[in-house]
């Protein structure tokens, strides 16, 4: 799950939670939990900074974070260009350089991080709509990636 595919689940739970619920909230037969306040669960808010993809993490740690932020769409640099990242899964293990591109698939773009390969499927390039990296890739040099590096 990601976390839009995870907060249209939710919302469907917490509506039939509510449905269940609500009738003995009015009547007054719920019996109710007092909860203390070092259950609580903060977090703080999300900047710009923290939207970055950083591929000297583990492989794991970053398609994760690309679904945990997968409706603003963290980014990387190609060339001095922003790239968003929409959907990535996780590859091979590898001993490459982290950030550095070292398979093109057919739907994807392999880039190394600090294990494992990265393979980018979704993606934004500036003044474009989320796209397939399919379709990114029809529309470029496939072979002006190589040994390039994202970071």
């Amino acid at each position: 799950d990601n976390f839009t595919t995870l907060s249209e689940k939710l919302s469907v739970l917490g509506k039939e939670l509510l449905l269940d619920t609500l009738p003995s909230i009015i009547d007054g037969t719920c019996e109710r939990i007092k909860q203390n306040d070092k259950d609580a669960t903060y977090t703080y808010l999300i900047k710009r900074e923290d939207e970055k993809l950083d591929l000297n993490n583990s492989c794991i740690d970053i398609v994760n974070k690309i679904k945990a932020l997968c409706e603003i769409g963290p980014y990387l640099y190609l060339d001095n260009t922003e790239i968003k990242v929409f959907d990535a899964e996780v590859g091979e293990n590898t001993k490459e350089e982290p950030g550095k591109i070292i398979n093109i698939y057919k739907n994807g773009i392999g880039v190394a991080t600090k294990d494992k390969e990265l393979i980018i499927k979704r993606l934004q390039v500036p003044g474009k709509k989320v796209m397939d990296t399919r379709d990114f890739l029809n529309g470029i040099d496939k072979e002006s990636l190589k040994n390039k590096y994202l970071k």
